[in-house]
């Protein structure tokens, strides 16, 4: 391959093509999965969290945050064994009232799997046609309103929502990190190395092609040039050797 330089570059282009050919049905496969996501949003998933699941967590993470609160006020005291007028209290028995209405009907959780599902199939046209998904903003913020005048209830149920996007976002994530390079090495990979061989005997071996192939490159050709002139003038020099030594006086 170093030697013979227009027989490399005559594989190079053959393997080259053979690649590109298959990178169509490669990227078709890509693309076919895309669409499966798309067309439609599993929600029975053993993977997915669901809506009472959701719900369990949030009200788990609002305890922990409301004890880690009182930590927190504990540790701004002197460290003195004087109990304040106003201890703090355990907030989280009234955040689970205030949020009781409305986590109640979706503890079987199909209002947010069916909000969830409606609403991601509604966007699906444009998408499934294009295949342009739009950048995800970093923070969205509600129109119109402060975020301070959001209510509790809606604080809730966004997290709700939040948990159950990140979670199917997940299960689609690991879905493309295990498909598609499995996608490229079957369409691609394996397609060009069981082909490679026959493909480069269909293009290059002809009688014809071989002058051209085998053509050395000039600075071998100067090297190979240079070596048989030294190598006459050795043989030269030692036909004059031996007629000296066989010369008698």
């Amino acid at each position: 391959m170093i030697r013979f330089s227009v027989l490399r570059e005559r594989i190079i282009e053959c393997v080259t093509e053979l690649l590109r050919q298959r990178l169509r049905p490669a990227k078709d496969m890509v693309v076919s999965l895309i669409q499966l996501e798309l067309a439609y949003i599993n929600t029975n998933h053993p993977d997915f969290i669901g809506g009472s699941r959701a719900i369990a967590e949030l009200m788990s993470r609002m305890q922990q945050q409301a004890a880690e609160q009182q930590a927190a006020a504990a540790a701004a005291h002197d460290g003195s064994s004087a109990k304040p007028d106003n201890p703090p209290t355990d907030r989280t028995p009234q955040l689970r009232q205030q949020h009781e209405p409305p986590t109640q009907g979706m503890l079987a959780g199909e209002p947010i799997t069916a909000s969830f599902s409606s609403q991601a199939n509604s966007q699906q046209g444009t998408a499934i046609r294009g295949l342009r998904l739009p950048q995800i903003p970093r923070a969205v913020r509600l129109q119109g309103a402060d975020s301070a005048d959001i209510s509790d209830r809606a604080k809730v149920e966004v997290e709700i929502i939040k948990s159950l996007v990140h979670s199917y976002y997940s299960i689609v994530r690991k879905n493309f990190v295990d498909l598609v390079p499995k996608a490229v090495m079957a369409l691609l990979v394996n397609h060009a190395k069981n082909n490679v061989q026959s493909e480069l005997v269909r293009h290059l071996y002809r009688e014809e092609l071989f002058d051209d192939l085998l053509r050395e490159t000039d600075d071998v050709t100067k090297r190979r040039r240079h070596a048989l002139e030294m190598q006459a003038l050795l043989q030269r020099a030692s036909e004059i050797l031996n007629e000296v030594r066989d010369y008698k006086v």
